[in-house]
């Protein structure tokens, strides 16, 4: 089903945990760095900015993703360059009420 079929309580923004590692790319703590974000092997990547906090970056989907789950690996790309990746923490579900909801941070 394509997340723009999905429920909304299954489509989620995530946090990607301390293990990111960048390739071929200098990224600084406070920066924020576009991406197709890829979070399951049969995935197709989706556009996505990655606010980079430190060691950690917090991934916001242009669209929410369906069934984001904290364990699996996200891989960032610049079309069919790997630019980056990470381990997923915690997803920000969005709320099937009022999806604004969603927008809100949550601490790690």
């Amino acid at each position: 089903m394509p997340s723009s079929m999905a429920p909304a309580a299954c489509c989620a923004r995530s946090r990607v945990g301390d293990e990111l590692n960048w390739i071929g790319v200098d990224v600084s703590p406070g920066e924020s760095v576009r991406a197709e974000v890829q979070v399951r092997y049969h995935h197709e990547p989706v556009p996505a900015t990655i606010e980079v906090e430190g060691a950690r970056c917090r991934v916001v989907f242009d669209t929410p993703e369906m069934a984001v789950t904290p364990g699996q690996g996200a891989a960032f790309y610049r079309g069919e360059q790997l630019i980056g990746g990470g381990w997923i923490r915690s997803p920000e579900l969005v709320n099937p009420i009022h999806p604004a909801a969603g927008k809100a941070r949550r601490a790690v």
